[in-house]
């Protein structure tokens, strides 16, 4: 009897007022890195979010967890220092992480990809090769 494939789980930070990051379901064949940006499921609507961590098993039921919606491969994911600087930052405030960690990235960042998208991604990255 073949054994069902492992499904990897992503905790997910969002900008919502949570204490600690959401549990989301991989695909079986997807790894993927800390600090990467993420669209999911929250409630009824659909946010942007940050992988702060997998992990194999989450303290929510399987039947109920909800699949990563779309994974954004344009942007690179966020290195260690930053994600550590938020969290530090969001402890020392009193804040949730996501409510730190998303509002402190750049507007075209914080909103879920639409038609525009790859553009305004290419003119945040003139506007930062030009002035660095």
């Amino acid at each position: 009897m073949a054994t069902p494939p492992v499904s990897l789980i992503a905790r997910v930070v969002v900008d919502v007022p949570l204490p600690q990051p959401l549990d989301y379901r991989l695909a079986s064949s997807v790894v993927l890195p800390t600090g990467q940006m993420c669209v999911v499921p929250v409630g009824r609507r659909t946010r942007m979010g940050l992988i702060v961590d997998t992990a194999c098993h989450s303290g929510v039921d399987p039947a109920r967890l909800k699949d990563v919606g779309a994974v954004i491969e344009q942007v690179p994911p966020l290195d260690r220092h930053w994600l550590d600087f938020t969290q530090f930052a969001s402890d020392y405030y009193q804040h949730p992480w996501g409510e730190v960690a998303l509002p402190a990235l750049p507007p075209v960042l914080r909103t879920l990809p639409g038609p525009r998208f790859t553009q305004a991604l290419a003119r945040l990255r003139t506007h930062f090769d030009t002035h660095a």
